[in-house]
């Protein structure tokens, strides 16, 4: 650092992660100051006790919505690195959403009080206040998809936004791969369809080439013809 003193170690992730890139240097170290952090496994769930705001440092965590009758899940997003996100709350209808790790993940903490605080920040408030807009219209795209889109149509725009937010490189130099490893139960909570009827239709993409699979992790090959497929009714 300029003046001689060590940054916070999560300093680094922050900075680095290009969702706060517009947050100066002062906020984001009492940011990372005040943050614990923990190395959560696979399927673990993020604080789900403790209130106060959670940052994604590295890995993948899903905001999971669960039916009170029915248990059923949907993923109602993925969070990305450097994205912040609540970790446990219900509505009015007693629906109950949770933040789970999608794969080994790593997550700060930040206490309610330290939050508020930084929110006094113009900078620090501004991104926020992206984050939470950028967040509202991906909601309002994926109710969408779950009232009007078939179960393909669901498919295929969810594999074609994951190509691109959590690209990676294909094994076969062709196309994308997403770098998040989903079970197809995964795939099919983020879709709203039994994961049958997702099993069906991953291996009909599979079949028209439009995607492959490579040890467990699915491989875009024909983005453009599953974004054209995306469009249907």
């Amino acid at each position: 650092m300029a003046n001689g003193t060590a940054a916070p170690a999560n300093y680094w992730y922050l900075k680095n992660s290009g969702v706060l890139e517009t947050v100066g240097r002062s906020a984001l170290q009492r940011l990372a100051s005040g943050m614990e952090t923990r190395t959560l496994q696979r399927g673990e769930m993020v604080f789900p006790s403790e209130q106060g705001a959670c940052f994604l440092l590295s890995g993948c965590v899903g905001i999971i919505r669960i039916d009170p009758a029915s248990g059923k899940e949907v993923i109602l997003y993925i969070v990305k690195p450097g994205e912040f996100f609540g970790n446990s709350w219900k509505n009015g209808d007693g629906q109950k959403s949770v933040a789970r790790a999608l794969q080994n993940s790593r997550v700060g903490y930040v206490k309610g009080s330290n939050f508020r605080d930084l929110m006094m920040d113009d900078a620090f408030r501004d991104e926020m206040q992206r984050n939470l807009e950028s967040r509202l219209m991906q909601l309002e795209s994926r109710i969408e998809e779950l009232v009007f889109s078939r179960v393909k149509s669901r498919l295929a725009r969810l594999l074609v936004r994951l190509s691109k937010d959590f690209a990676g490189e294909c094994p076969e130099a062709k196309g994308s791969m997403i770098s998040v490893t989903l079970t197809q139960n995964d795939v099919a909570c983020l879709i709203g369809a039994s994961r049958e009827i997702t099993s069906l239709t991953l291996n009909e993409l599979r079949r028209a080439g439009s995607i492959a699979f490579h040890e467990r992790r699915i491989c875009v090959h024909d983005a453009e013809a599953l974004a054209q497929l995306s469009k249907t009714p």
